[in-house]
């Protein structure tokens, strides 16, 4: 692989693609890259030479917290490097996708998805609705078998960790075409070789959290899927590492499973063994499996949301306060933020924003205590409602000993602080200049600290730490955080900071976006504010298909599946 192959990927295309992968960022920018992405084919010609040049910046390793308290690995992986490991997403997709086995549902071509026309393959909306519909045709699967029917339900054992850099370029090989061999054989090398310097020793583990990751180590699993899904007597659908079989018998069931169990070792992974069962379909656990409640729920409110009409909103309001009561009761992790998501998607409509939010902020911040693993959604709802009471409740989390072990989670409480809208208090000040100067913390958690210092300083303060950060060889993240942090600087003293880094190519386009804007933009959150309509005119939108099947109450339930599984702030 020459550099005059790497000129020939499509960056173009890649910038574009970057730009929906990072909506859902484990790291996020603070403005999302728009500097970049608002226009694709301008950066890519301004940059055409740089761009295989994407191997210069530093990555930062930070532990994700698990629910158990356990970690995962995680890694912020630099603009630079993650543009390029999209390039050759982009290059492999078309070839490998369609070789995808059927029962997997997770990271294919996705219904309604135009790729000719240079459409994204995993817009969130499509990932979630394959997720739905991966978990529907299971129980659909479950009530259309016979009443003596099987089921396993298991999962890997931390999957991406163990999954090998130079098997996974050897499965994606074999599953390119005859004819495309040639043509992709270079890229493969160098994603072999990106990913190698990602890994952890041993050529093990592959990032987590990004969509080329998630469709390499999907389409990893192919030769399971293969083996196993190809058993006559079974059903077999996969979502990621989420595996789940029905079978006729208990031999079928046990034979399936065992030739899962193979299959997976021959591949260097594990089942959990905490996590799988082998079940009668009408046991306690199956039954609970197709149990809908909290999807036919959920179902319901959305209808009364999309009305828009002050009655039936209050009532969703209402029905969704309740079911988050009962999913915080009951530890449900998932349906805590998916009726969480709702209220918080209530409370834009401005009647019921002060009851929505009220409710929405103490489970949000018992959530950001006790389940660390899910900082970013608590974050993020919380972000738009920063008052002097949250902020000391989220300077409380970042000082307690009990709760500030990760700093996964405390970059995502940073991130509230540098959305908050009015000025910080003197104490909040000094517990982020703590962050920034202790040598403990990721330079991920510093660059949103420096972020909310520079924003909610006064131009002494953001005039001195622009002079540190913007010198020497500190990390793009930190540079990035206090460009952007000192937009309200005095317009000359501002401006001279601009001028020193013209010539700095990945801060470039950042300046010039930020000069651009008519007023300040510090992040790329939006939570407008929406109007009730009257209760005449007040109407669902058009009606759903009722294509989710479960049962409610003991009876087999139809709805029409979910929309949302967390609000959307932009």
């Amino acid at each position: 692989m020459t550099y005059k192959d790497l000129k020939k990927l499509e960056w173009e295309q890649a910038v574009r693609w970057l730009g929906e992968d990072v909506r859902d960022d484990f790291f996020p920018d603070p403005i999302r890259y728009r500097d970049i992405s608002r226009d694709p084919a301008a950066y890519a010609a301004a940059n055409r030479f740089k761009l295989p040049q994407f191997d210069r910046d530093p990555f930062d390793w930070i532990p994700i917290p698990k629910a158990t308290l356990l970690s995962r690995d995680g890694i912020h992986l630099p603009y630079s490097f993650r543009l390029a490991y999209t390039a050759i997403f982009a290059k492999l997709f078309p070839f490998i996708a369609p070789e995808l086995e059927k029962g997997a549902y997770s990271y294919r071509i996705y219904e309604g998805i135009d790729l000719a026309t240079g459409g994204y393959p995993f817009p969130s909306a499509a990932t979630t609705q394959a997720w739905l519909k991966f978990n529907n045709d299971f129980r659909r699967a479950i009530i259309e078998a016979p009443d003596d029917a099987w089921v396993i339900i298991t999962d890997l054992s931390c999957f991406y960790e163990h999954v090998s850099v130079a098997r996974l370029t050897q499965i994606l090989q074999n599953l390119i075409p005859s004819n495309a061999q040639n043509e992709t054989a270079g890229y493969l090398q160098l994603l072999g070789r990106m990913l190698q310097r990602v890994s952890r020793p041993g050529g093990y583990g592959i990032p987590q959290n990004y969509d080329p990751s998630s469709f390499f180590c999907s389409a990893f699993l192919t030769p399971v899927d293969r083996r196993v899904g190809r058993i006559k007597e079974i059903t077999y659908l996969r979502w990621v590492d989420d595996i789940r079989i029905i079978a006729p018998t208990r031999g079928d069931a046990i034979a399936a499973l065992q030739t899962l169990q193979s299959a997976c070792q021959e591949e260097g992974l594990f089942l959990n063994s905490a996590k799988t069962q082998v079940l009668r379909k009408h046991s306690p656990e199956v039954t609970a499996e197709l149990d809908v409640s909290d999807d036919a729920a959920l179902s319901s409110i959305e209808e009364k949301m999309e009305t828009r009409g002050e009655a039936q909103l209050r009532e969703a309001l209402s029905e969704a306060k309740k079911g988050l009561v009962k999913a915080e009761l009951k530890n449900n992790d998932r349906m805590c933020r998916a009726y969480a998501g709702r209220v918080s998607e209530i409370g834009k409509f401005k009647p019921l924003r002060e009851e929505a939010v009220g409710h929405l902020r103490s489970v949000a911040l018992r959530q950001l205590k006790h389940a660390p693993g899910r900082a970013d959604t608590w974050a993020k709802m919380l972000s738009p409602h920063v008052d002097k009471d949250l902020e000391h409740e989220i300077c409380a989390i970042l000082e307690d000993g009990n709760f500030n072990r990760y700093d996964w989670t405390n970059m995502w409480l940073c991130i509230v602080l540098s959305r908050a809208r009015e000025g910080l208090a003197p104490q909040t000040h000094d517990c982020l200049r703590q962050i920034l100067e202790s040598s403990a913390h990721s330079f991920m958690v510093k660059a949103y600290a420096l972020l909310a210092l520079c924003r909610h300083g006064d131009d002494t303060d953001r005039r001195a730490l622009a002079n540190v950060y913007l010198a020497g060889n500190h990390p793009v993240p930190l540079r990035r955080a206090v460009v952007i942090g000192i937009q309200e600087l005095a317009t000359a003293q501002r401006n001279a900071l601009y001028a020193g880094l013209t010539d700095v190519p990945e801060l470039h386009s950042l300046v010039t976006y930020i000069e651009e804007l008519k007023e300040p933009c510090y992040s790329y959150f939006n939570y407008p504010l929406r109007q009730c309509i009257s209760e005449q005119t007040a109407t669902a939108q058009r009606s759903r298909p009722a294509e989710g099947i479960g049962y409610v109450a003991g009876a087999i339930r139809n709805f029409p599946l979910s929309r949302r599984i967390a609000p959307i702030y932009d």
